[in-house]
This record gives structure tokens, C-alpha cells and sequence, in this order.
């Protein structure tokens, strides 16, 4: 199993670094809700931590509709 406490100080320690650096936008996309993505994470303070940093400030967009994935798997 992954060891989620190092990826995600890898990985807030990057973030960090780079949006000092940068000061420009950064687009993240997933397929669960917000509510959900909680759940995806096993260990509750990384998740915490981790959506925290993502979420102040950001604009949150839902899109709906059908997965146009399937329909051309279908086709």
C-alpha cells in the first residue's frame, strides 16, 4: 500500500515551492465531488491537509452530464 504521508509532503512540498514561484493558476480535475474526495483519501489529516491547500480560494466548477467516455466506447 502507499504510504500517502510521504507522497503528499512530496507533493505539498513541490506545490509550495512552485506557486511562490510561479504566482500563476492551477487547474485540478477529478472524477468525485468535493464531499467525495474526502473519502479517497484513506488517512483523514492528509486529506485535511491536502484539500485545504486546494480549495481556499479556488472557484469550484461541477459539470453534469453524461460521460462522454462511454457513449464513444459504445459506438
Amino acid at each position: 500500500m502507499t504510504d500517502y504521508r510521504a507522497v503528499m509532503d512530496l507533493v505539498l512540498q513541490g506545490w509550495s515551492a512552485k506557486s511562490a514561484r510561479h504566482c500563476g493558476s492551477t487547474i485540478v480535475t477529478s472524477q468525485f465531488t468535493p464531499d467525495e474526495r474526502y473519502k479517497s483519501i484513506p488517512d483523514a489529516v492528509i486529506a485535511e491537509s491536502m484539500l485545504n491547500r486546494l480549495v481556499v480560494g479556488a472557484e469550484i466548477i461541477m459539470l453534469d452530464g453524461p460521460n462522454m467516455r462511454l457513449e464513444a466506447n459504445t459506438k
